[in-house]
């Protein structure tokens, strides 16, 4: 940890809590692993994280290819309940973090989230850069989005320890040059940084 400088976190499941996805898409005949598989290369689901599509066209979308026996209006409504809130201790381990490093965070956001749930979180005023895909256009993994950040923070990429819940955002980061911890809600986030050697007492247990 000698050389890290700065901590970029993902939100969702890393500080932010999300509902379970298949109770989501719970109307859906396809399995959670097909969803999942398609969703996370879905054109309208890039679109709209992206900020290039409106909700609704989102959501008809999705209705639509993932077979849902609900409409549109109440799909936005279980996808906007989605992020349940920060993981507890969450605004407390940036606050301990800030004393050492810049912070900043990089996440596939959508303004419906972003507007509902994430603004109104008192911890985002830690991050010195609020990198939101729906702002920059630029999504996880895409490599473009991991250059942006890097040119953004100012820092180089070896002085980076970026925090990520999915696979692959943490190679797309490694592969980059970024130090990478694939971790789940702030529990995870103690344990990379412990075992990088970071005074791990010296930070909330909860």
């Amino acid at each position: 940890m000698k050389n890290i400088t700065t901590l970029l976190f993902d939100l969702g499941g890393v500080l932010v809590e999300l509902g379970p996805f298949r109770e989501m898409m719970a109307s859906s005949p396809m399995s959670e692993q097909e969803i999942r598989a398609e969703w996370i290369v879905s054109p309208v689901v890039r679109a709209f994280e992206s900020g290039q599509c409106d909700a609704r066209t989102f959501a008809e979308d999705i209705c639509s290819h993932y077979q849902l026996t609900i409409t549109p209006d109440a799909f936005l409504e279980a996808f906007a309940a989605w992020p349940q809130g920060a993981f507890e201790g969450a605004g407390e381990l940036l606050d301990a973090l800030k004393i050492d490093f810049s912070l900043a965070c990089l996440s596939n956001t959508k303004k419906l989230h972003h507007d509902a749930v994430l603004a109104p979180m008192a911890f985002l005023a830690s991050f010195e850069h609020q990198l939101m895909s729906h702002k920059t256009g630029l999504m996880k993994p895409d490599p473009a989005a991991f250059e942006h950040a890097l040119e953004t923070l100012g820092v180089p990429a070896g002085e980076i320890l970026f925090f990520d819940d999915n696979e692959a955002n943490v190679d797309a980061a490694l592969a980059v040059g970024i130090e990478a911890a694939l971790v789940q809600g702030p529990a995870g986030v103690r344990s990379a940084l412990g075992a990088r050697g970071f005074p791990i007492t010296s930070l909330p247990s909860s």
